[in-house]
């Protein structure tokens, strides 16, 4: 489960950084990082960057199932371990690869839920060797894309099963914390720009997070960051993002409206019908 460094993208070295570096400085970095790198390239750098993330939470998560296996298997790193042997079979099999259509994702899907979701070890073989039959199609042709949809199930398991279990290391809770955050997010396709990092640990710009701020130093870091966000995202879904923050139950008075009003304020003087 070692990471080979050799044949990492930029978009695996930064994933890697956000689960792994401690918090301080060198995570502020690598937030900044990630914000250059999604400038620079785009919807498609936030696309790799978000199937990276989503590849390293994977295996962040197994690990964490691997040292607890002591204590009892749990049943992601069970399923995990058998789609591995799956795997390996069907790769000796197939004589080309190919990608997969969206019929075939959402069949896939479909088996995944069945797999994870099995009770008994009948349930389970007959679930893999119907996964199978979907990955290998009748002229050897192996989807090779389900392999990264599997784990992402996987993925999803594990992370209900290490949810509230103790003394789960930083890396491991912070992989939980950005996997509820990606995959339960609604706001946007563009969920990398709302991280940050407020006194050197990880800081979500979501509407409940941002209430919880409560000082001078905590409205200057919010005001600096939603400044950011007015710049890089889409005016429509920046408006949208003010809106959930605002309509979301917060204390009153909290640190956050001071700073939201003078926004809200500003851009409707800017929005408002010329006269």
């Amino acid at each position: 489960m070692k990471t080979n460094t050799m044949n990492l993208s930029s978009a695996d070295l930064l994933a890697h950084a956000l689960l792994c570096m401690p918090d301080g400085p060198e995570l502020e970095t690598v937030i900044r990082n990630i914000h250059r790198f999604i400038f620079v390239n785009g919807r498609t750098g936030h696309a790799e960057l978000t199937q990276a993330i989503d590849g390293m939470l994977y295996r962040t998560f197994r690990r964490a199932e691997e040292e607890l296996s002591g204590e009892g298997r749990l049943h992601g790193l069970v399923l995990a371990e058998r789609i591995d042997d799956l795997w390996e079979k069907l790769v000796v099999r197939s004589i080309y690869s190919k990608e997969t259509k969206r019929k075939d994702h959402l069949l896939i899907d479909q088996s995944m839920d069945f797999l994870t979701g099995a009770k008994t070890e009948e349930e389970v073989c007959a679930n893999l060797q119907d996964l199978a039959m979907l990955l290998l199609l009748p002229d050897g042709a192996l989807l090779t894309a389900g392999k990264w949809q599997m784990e992402m199930h996987l993925a999803r398991t594990m992370a209900d099963e290490l949810e509230g279990l103790p003394n789960l290391s930083t890396q491991v809770s912070r992989g939980l914390a950005l996997h509820r955050f990606l995959h339960e997010s609604k706001f946007t396709d563009r969920e990398l720009e709302l991280l940050s990092c407020f006194h050197g640990e990880l800081f979500i710009l979501t509407a409940e997070n941002i209430h919880k701020l409560n000082g001078k130093h905590d409205g200057k870091f919010l005001k600096k960051e939603l400044d950011r966000l007015a710049r890089v995202l889409p005016l429509f879904d920046f408006l949208r993002l003010l809106s959930e923050i605002n309509n979301v139950e917060h204390p009153h008075d909290s640190v956050a409206d001071g700073v939201l009003n003078d926004l809200c304020t500003t851009y409707q003087a800017m929005l408002a019908p010329v006269a």
